[in-house]
């Protein structure tokens, strides 16, 4: 019986689903503009889509359409393997808690006017249901009006980015796995520190 020859092919491997949402606010109604914001996101957007990253970009966005362009990336990426968020424009830390700031945010003359108005970014992160997810956070925070406005109205303006102790990032442990979750922070501002949770 003539031998059969066998044809292997090997098992495709599927391609990973990449989503990015990157925010950039430059030209702020309120609060001072900021020359780089938008600038910046352009580029990251422009570099995130070469490597294979469904992009959206969002620019001088309102907290309208910012809540808008979180719910609708929450959304998507529960059907993600790596969800990527980048935001550059200003930032408010208030009671350990860190906010994202819309474009058409006023001066704020307590933390409350903050805390209604800003996007929390513990908010942000537990949104996202992709398997990994990563979040860089380039904020603003050497904002003198802003500063002066809450001293005005007795609110105690922090300096540097809390802990994400309420997100659901996962914390580093000795010896553990390559990691799958990261928070990145930086920004401008007297006392600024930038964080990592890896």
């Amino acid at each position: 019986m003539p031998q059969q020859e066998r044809t292997t092919t090997e098992p495709a491997v599927p391609r990973q689903v990449r989503l990015a949402l990157v925010v950039g606010n430059s030209s702020y109604s309120g609060l001072p503009k900021l020359a780089n914001p938008a600038n910046d996101a352009n580029a990251i957007a422009d570099k995130l889509s070469s490597i294979g990253f469904r992009t959206t970009l969002v620019l001088d966005s309102s907290e309208q359409d910012l809540r808008r362009a979180v719910r609708r990336f929450a959304s998507d990426s529960a059907d993600a393997d790596i969800a990527f968020v980048f935001y550059a424009g200003h930032g408010a830390q208030v009671n350990g808690e860190n906010y994202l700031l819309p474009v058409d945010m006023e001066i704020a003359r307590t933390e409350a006017d903050i805390q209604l108005t800003g996007l929390k970014v513990d908010d942000l992160v537990n949104s996202i249901r992709s398997t990994t997810k990563i979040v860089f956070l380039d904020a603003c925070r050497d904002n003198p009006a802003l500063f002066k406005s809450l001293v005005k109205g007795r609110g105690a303006p922090a300096i540097g980015l809390a802990p994400t102790i309420a997100s659901n990032l996962h914390q580093p442990k000795p010896h553990c796995q390559r990691p799958r979750d990261l928070f990145a922070g930086s920004g401008a501002g007297p006392g600024f520190g930038g964080q990592t949770t890896i």
